[in-house]
């Protein structure tokens, strides 16, 4: 199982409710983005925390690998300068009755963040403008589920439930 975090505070009601993530598999420009193409690193049971307006409000479990896939119409005008072409997780999502402010955790999560690629700033916990989905750390992950399970262990015991069942089914 690995771990992942989404910044998409533009597209996160509509992934949240369609149940997925989606990137461009390129910048607007044309250009590489490795926080585009990790989508297709995701795999069935690996745990996606979604970040918007400065809160992990869900946490996710992949349902299965990325497949290619256009754009979703539900972006609207939110995903106009991106590419009309690219990678698509399902993702059973659980919201957060307690969201997260990774910015009041700062102390423990600063050194757990990864140095390329970090999905937000370590000195401020603004999130990171270009980075969509960052791969993260299991120190990371687990200490991300550690600070929700204090305030929010139903909705964790209920991801973990879905992890279960698909980890079970992938075995």
């Amino acid at each position: 199982m690995n771990y992942w975090w989404v910044n998409h505070k533009q597209t996160y009601r509509a992934e949240l409710s369609g149940g997925y993530i989606w990137s461009a598999k390129t910048k607007s420009n044309g250009q590489y983005n490795q926080t585009y193409d990790n989508l297709r690193l995701v795999k069935a049971g690996d745990v996606v925390f979604s970040f918007a307006f400065g809160l992990i409000q869900s946490v996710g479990i992949a349902e299965r690998s990325y497949q290619e896939a256009p754009k979703p119409v539900e972006f609207g005008a939110a995903g106009a300068a991106w590419s009309h072409l690219g990678w698509f997780v399902n993702i059973e999502w659980h919201e957060l009755d307690s969201p997260l402010a990774p910015k009041k955790h700062l102390g423990a999560i600063s050194p757990l963040l990864p140095s390329l690629h970090s999905p937000i700033r370590a000195q401020t916990g603004d999130g990171n403008q270009g980075c969509y989905l960052a791969s993260i750390s299991p120190q990371l992950g687990q200490e991300l589920l550690a600070l929700i399970s204090l305030a929010d262990a139903d909705s964790l015991q209920a991801a973990a439930e879905f992890c279960n069942s698909v980890n079970g089914d992938a075995a």
